[in-house]
């Protein structure tokens, strides 16, 4: 009779162990699954800042390249005897 009750506790125990493992097994799923969309969505900001950054640094470095003809045609202009018309 004991190693009955024994046995018939030990299965509504186990039943109990399993479904807390499979919950646990689903939390941890779950937290996997938002630390993934988490890190591709922090990916996905990076690669756009950066491409905006890119693109910021070829602005800058075309506007410093028209600064520089402006400031040698107003060197040559202001070399000239005559002003220019």
């Amino acid at each position: 009779m004991v190693p009955a009750i024994v046995a018939v506790a030990a299965s509504g125990l186990d039943g109990a162990l399993s479904r807390s493992v499979a919950t646990r097994a689903v939390e941890q799923l779950g937290i996997l699954a938002a630390a993934s969309m988490l890190g591709s969505y922090s990916e996905w900001l990076l690669r756009t800042g950066r491409g905006s950054q890119d693109e910021e640094v070829e602005r800058l470095r075309s506007l410093t390249e028209v600064n520089h003809l402006l400031l040698e045609l107003h060197a040559k202009a202001a070399s000239l005897p005559a002003s220019l018309s």
